[in-house]
This record gives C-alpha cells, sequence and structure tokens, in this order.
C-alpha cells in the first residue's frame, strides 16, 4: 500500500509538473491568441486547458456586468476555479516549488505559506504593473504590461538564478563531504568541524523564501486579464475582487505540487534506512536533483 501512494504521489508530481518547462506555450491572454515568444507546440492538455480559462473568462466577463450579489458570489466562486484551472498551465513556479521541497523539504505551514504567498505575489505584482501602466499612459493597456512582464521577468530569473546557483555548490560540496567520508575508515561526523558546520546550517535550514519572492514577483496574465475586464466593464472592484480569488486558486494548485513533492521525499528517504550507502545516495538525488530543478526552472526563465 505504501509502495502504491509512492508511486501515485510521484506520478501526480510528474503530471503537475509536465507544462513547467512549457513556459512558452500559446498565450491565451495577449490578443488574437498570439503564441509568446518561447513556442512550444502540440501540448494537447495546454490546449485543454486554454480552452477551460476561455469557457471561464467568457462567464466571468457576463458575471462583471450584472454585479448583483448573487452575481458577485458567482464571480468569485468562478474566479477561484479559475485560479486552479490557470495554474495548471505552463508556468506558474510549479518547478520551483517542487524543487525546493524535494531539495530542503518542508513542514505542511512552510508549504502552504509558499504555495499562498507565491500567488499572491504572481497576482499582486499584476495589480501594481497594471495600475502603473494606466497612470503612465493614462490608459489601461494589455501590450504595456506584457512589456513590463517581461523586463520584471528577466530581472527576477537572474536574481534566481544566482540564488539556485549557490542552493545547487551547496548541496554538491555536502554530498561530495558525506560520501568522502563514508570511504574514509572510522570516520567520526561529530568530531570532524566540517560535519558539526554542515549540521549546523541544516538544523537552522537554508532560507528559501529568497527564492519564492523572486519567482513569485513575475505578473501573471490571467490576473492582468480579469483586472482588465472589470475596468472595461466599468466595475474596478470586481476585477480586484476576482484577482484575488484567483490568487487563493492558484494557491490551491501550487500546494497540492508541494504535497506531492513531499509525498515523494517522504516515500523515498525511508528506502535508505538500514543502508548509509544507500540512504546517502538518496538522500543526494533529492537535495541535488531539486536544486537542479530550481536552477532550470531559473534558466528557462531567463531565456
Amino acid at each position: 500500500m505504501r509502495l502504491r501512494r509512492r508511486i501515485w504521489a510521484a506520478a501526480v508530481l510528474a503530471a503537475l509538473l509536465c507544462a513547467g518547462p512549457a513556459a512558452g506555450a500559446s498565450n491565451p491572454f495577449l490578443p488574437g491568441n498570439a503564441p509568446a515568444p518561447r513556442v512550444v507546440r502540440n501540448l494537447s492538455g495546454v490546449s485543454v486547458l486554454a480552452h477551460w480559462q476561455r469557457a471561464l473568462q467568457s462567464r466571468m466577463t457576463a458575471l462583471m456586468d450584472i454585479s448583483t450579489p448573487a452575481a458577485v458570489g458567482t464571480l468569485t466562486l468562478v474566479a477561484g476555479i479559475y485560479g486552479v484551472v490557470h495554474a495548471l498551465g505552463p508556468g506558474h513556479q510549479k518547478t520551483l516549488l517542487a524543487g525546493l521541497v524535494l531539495s530542503q523539504g518542508a513542514t505542511l505551514g512552510q508549504a502552504a505559506t509558499a504555495a499562498f504567498l507565491t500567488a499572491a505575489l504572481h497576482a499582486g505584482s499584476s495589480i501594481v504593473l497594471i495600475g502603473g501602466t494606466a497612470l503612465a499612459l493614462e490608459r489601461a493597456s494589455l501590450t504595456a504590461f506584457e512589456r513590463g512582464r517581461e523586463l520584471i521577468q528577466r530581472g527576477a530569473a537572474l536574481a534566481l538564478v544566482a540564488l539556485a546557483l549557490g542552493m545547487l555548490v551547496r548541496r554538491v560540496r555536502e554530498a561530495a563531504h558525506r560520501r568522502r567520508h563514508r570511504l574514509e575508515a572510522g570516520h567520526d561526523a561529530s568530531t570532524c568541524p566540517v560535519c558539526s558546520r554542515m549540521e549546523r546550517a541544516r538544523e537552522k535550514g537554508a532560507s528559501p523564501w529568497g527564492a519564492v519572492v523572486a519567482g513569485g514577483i513575475v505578473p501573471c496574465p490571467g490576473a492582468a486579464l480579469l483586472l482588465l475586464l472589470g475596468i472595461s466593464a466599468g466595475h474596478l472592484g470586481l476585477g480586484v475582487l476576482a484577482v484575488l480569488a484567483l490568487s487563493l486558486g492558484m494557491g490551491v494548485t501550487l500546494f497540492a505540487v508541494e504535497m506531492g513533492a513531499m509525498g515523494v521525499r517522504r516515500g523515498l528517504i525511508p528506502l535508505g534506512k538500514g543502508d548509509p550507502r544507500r540512504g546517502d545516495r538518496i538522500r543526494t538525488v533529492l537535495e541535488v536533483g531539486g536544486s537542479l530543478l530550481v536552477l532550470a526552472f531559473a534558466v528557462l526563465l531567463a531565456f
């Protein structure tokens, strides 16, 4: 039963992450459904998600024109569902969060905080960018938003590359040191200053929040679209409300991805009990592999 759960956790995680590298898939939020600079074709799953998003978008547009209490409640619910579906598509920091959890581990509270903070930054930065472009141009423009988003994405990606490289170098050094001592006869980790320093650093925990903020601050086109829908309908407040509900929905999906990564990590670590060599290899694969996932996400975000 436990093995089956581990397999399911790995399969769910892989399915949720498969769209992550396809960050350049056709963008359903640009006029005429124009392709983004990085095009990934023949992704049937992404096409289905885009179809669902357009259907939900049409429903929200109609609800914004009504603006009765019942319509506002329905709009909030639909926007939340839209956020769940939207975050299943390409991007949205799923690979980043999964890599952090695999590499460093996380408690349930830490995973929830990272997921909903990422979603809040992802949507909130869109409100700030749309507001800034509206003040500068005296009108809200999706084209101006996309240009500003590209600049923010490049800056955030460079910061994230630096953080990911630091994480990867640290994990590789730790793995190399553990291996060297494992090959030495009579090694006592309690008297080794390097092992002691590594253990203190591990107990303190390398903070993932810099990477979470750098990844989450990239504005979300879906949030910008909802805000623009509200502005065009003459109901800015409804647009902001829809963005908040969208953020909660995205947080749910991101948290599910983290739970999948936690399941994989917790399923693999016990396999090394009773065999120090195998346990060390599993630990190395998780920590170095998770760091590589974060670095891959950062590089894709940059280019």
